[in-house]
């Protein structure tokens, strides 16, 4: 392992991925509710984290929801939700290959 989370919004992530929560957040223009499920080392050799968009801005015109990549330390204003989510979306992978070092990945064998 490269280093472990250091950051508060690091730490929210993983707090959030364990308990399966959904976030608000302000991501690159706009605020987005995401359900997050893996946060790493992507392999840019930046902290960041795989989510799944269900609704708010997007600046790709990517229709929602989708997967997204953000970068941990450009996200502001990340609230946890007191809402969970269960559903597993399509294409997850807990081996995300993107990410050379996965910090904690939602697991696809437990439930919340």
């Amino acid at each position: 392992m490269f280093r472990q989370p250091t950051t508060l919004n690091e730490k929210n992530l993983c707090l959030a991925i364990s308990a399966r929560r959904m976030v608000s957040l302000f991501y690159d223009g706009g605020i987005r509710l995401c359900a997050p499920f893996l946060i790493g080392v992507t392999t840019a050799g930046n902290v960041g984290v795989r989510l799944w968009q269900l609704s708010g801005f997007s600046r790709s015109g990517e229709k929602l929801p989708w997967w997204r990549l953000f970068t941990a330390d450009k996200i502001r204003n990340l609230v946890i939700l007191q809402e969970s989510f269960l559903d597993i979306p399509p294409l997850y992978n807990p081996k995300d290959k993107g990410f050379v070092d996965i910090w904690l990945a939602v697991d696809l064998s437990s439930q919340p």
